[in-house]
């Protein structure tokens, strides 16, 4: 991480590493960029894309977040030459109708411009697309920043299926490749929103929430990634725990846009959008859950060397 630019963008007075309140942007920044440490009982994991330099950008306070901390920080990320900037907020919930509330349009279009100032100078802003389980094209409902044009949005997929081999297995073949699973990785989460407001899906994990309560195994269907706790001592603790969300597809794209990055230097906002869509697989649930397609990364690079 890149501790000279890192900063933080709240009024709440600390800096910008995690402070206890929680550990969401760690495991985004790991799915992102971990390096497979494999320190430890609990393992490792390997990000994807790996060792990718992360500048922390803090934007929610132990008790909030205001929209100005966050469009201060992505301007901010722009300029000092970030790639991609990460996001995974959804406003308003529940959502509301627009007309009862016009000071949403003003969000709205203050997302907007500084989407547009921001691709401007090469970066672009990746947002999940919320875990509500509901279609965004709903009539007289709008989503926040998902909804806004030049911000690309991210749906999120997963398995159901608890049939992964023991990585202590004597077994190597069968812990490597996992057994068959019930269903296709490429399986809408049961919780993602969908709708023309998303421009691809990715890997957020599932699960059946019974499945969850009954057995230890059914969060192998989730997303395994670096997290922190807090020792008695109030110490940060770094681990690493499972997670499902649309936020956690939306950090595989923006690890997408390192990898064309670190393909193509000088590629423009555009093209990269344009790789990453022409890349991605279609799966049989079509556009309005998968937008252009499921990130595709194997061909996506393939495609940008």
């Amino acid at each position: 991480m890149n501790e000279e630019l890192s900063a933080n963008f709240t009024t709440d007075g600390l800096g910008f590493e995690p402070n206890g309140a929680g550990d969401h942007g760690t495991h985004v920044a790991g799915i992102i960029a971990a390096t497979n440490s494999n320190d430890g009982p609990a393992g490792g994991g390997l990000g994807t894309a790996p060792d990718t330099e992360i500048v922390s950008l803090r934007v929610f306070s132990r008790k909030e977040n205001y929209t100005s901390d966050s469009l201060a920080a992505f301007l901010y990320a722009a300029e000092v030459g970030c790639d991609a900037a990460n996001y995974s907020v959804g406003y308003p919930a529940p959502y509301v109708d627009p007309e009862e509330y016009p000071w949403l349009i003003g969000i709205r279009d203050a997302y907007r411009r500084t989407a547009k100032a921001v691709r401007k100078k090469g970066m672009l802003i990746v947002n999940s697309a919320g875990n509500d389980g509901l279609n965004m094209d709903t009539e007289n409902i709008l989503s926040l920043p998902t909804e806004v044009e030049g911000i690309f949005g991210v749906s999120a997929t997963g398995p159901i299926g608890v049939g992964w081999g023991d990585k202590q297995s004597d077994n190597e073949e069968k812990w490597l490749t996992g057994d068959r699973l019930e269903e296709p990785t490429t399986q809408p989460a049961f919780y993602t929103n969908y709708g023309s407001a998303v421009d691809v899906s990715a890997a957020g994990g599932n699960a059946d929430v019974e499945a969850l309560s009954e057995n230890p195994d059914a969060y192998n269907d989730l997303v395994y990634s670096t997290v922190i706790s807090t020792d008695e001592q109030g110490n940060v603790v770094p681990g690493y725990g499972w997670k499902a969300g649309t936020s956690m597809a939306a950090p595989q794209v923006t690890a997408a846009v390192a990898l064309v990055r670190s393909l193509r230097p000088d590629t423009g906002v555009e093209e990269v959008e344009r790789l990453i869509k022409d890349t991605a697989t279609m799966p049989e649930e079509g556009e309005l859950y998968h937008g252009d397609g499921h990130l595709d990364l194997e061909r996506l690079v393939k495609a940008a060397k």
